[in-house]
């Protein structure tokens, strides 16, 4: 029974991500067509290729949380949630980063064509899929600990809160974009919810979470900033390949540079050391 209850309230909540996209797909198309529509599943399709990637590092890492959990060793838990939720974050800014800078050259390289207002919806579901990758790990965490009906039941609130925003916000004739900035700041609540939750149960250290989240946006800001500003200066004076490869390589190497010494502790930097010795003797 204990069991089924769990998966029961694990299927409600990803039933609410699925409703959350779809019912989104369905309002775009009644009040602005298939053209925007087509928009917005051109923009989930590049995010759903970077979610792909993410998750390894989620999926790896999640049964050493649920074992600590189950050992009793809710500290080694909660260490591993917020390292696998660090990862999470690096991995995917790694790729998100280059990509926003550069959405106008990949979108002509992949697309004969570019629809208007495409470049806005991947870059904002973009930002939603970064906010998501903040806290993959607090996530994992109440799993682990094992009450999540109230937890399935708020997150999933909080997923579908779009839904009938977007139709007021439709219905006043706000912009069809403005939907997307609703997912956005639906996904904070439930990083906040998630972080709060794990607090109450867990004894999860809120302070050390969002200082952990503000130097990891702070970090993606000023690297955009830095990148968009090279992307300028290079393509004024080289060619499109050039700027693309050389914007991208130093936005990379320096979000990296930075991420690894600013957001890890020492801890988190030797277990990552490690695992890239690990992977240098199996090649």
């Amino acid at each position: 029974k204990a069991m089924l209850g769990f998966t029961g309230w694990n299927a409600f909540g990803t039933l609410a991500l699925v409703g959350r996209n779809q019912g989104v797909a369905i309002l775009q198309n009644i009040f602005f067509g298939p053209a925007i529509n087509a928009v917005y599943g051109i923009a989930n399709q590049v995010n759903s290729q970077l979610v792909y990637c993410s998750q390894i590092m989620t999926t790896s890492i999640t049964p050493q949380i649920m074992k600590s959990e189950g050992e009793g060793n809710r500290n080694r838990m909660i260490r591993l949630s917020v390292f696998a939720s660090k990862m999470a974050f690096f991995l995917s800014a790694v790729m998100a980063l280059p990509l926003i800078i550069e959405i106008d050259t990949v979108l002509s390289f992949w697309l004969k064509s570019v629809p208007e207002y495409t470049q806005t919806y991947c870059i904002l579901i973009l930002c939603m899929f970064l906010v998501m990758q903040l806290y993959p790990g607090l996530t994992r965490a109440v799993q682990a600990v094992g009450d999540i009906k109230n937890y399935q039941i708020i997150t999933s609130i909080l997923l579908l809160l779009p839904l009938p925003i977007g139709y007021f916000m439709y219905k006043t004739g706000m912009h069809h974009t403005s939907v997307l900035y609703a997912m956005i700041i639906s996904q904070v609540l439930q990083m906040m919810y998630a972080i709060y939750y794990l607090h109450r149960h867990a004894g999860f250290s809120m302070k050390a979470f969002y200082l952990f989240v503000l130097k990891a946006i702070m970090i993606f800001l000023l690297v955009y900033c830095l990148g968009n500003q090279l992307h300028v200066f290079l393509s004024s004076s080289t060619s499109l390949l050039v700027t693309f490869l050389v914007t991208c390589t130093c936005v990379v190497l320096l979000f990296v540079a930075l991420t690894f010494l600013i957001v890890f502790n020492e801890q988190e930097r030797e277990s990552i050391l490690g695992m890239l010795k690990s992977l240098i003797k199996i090649r």
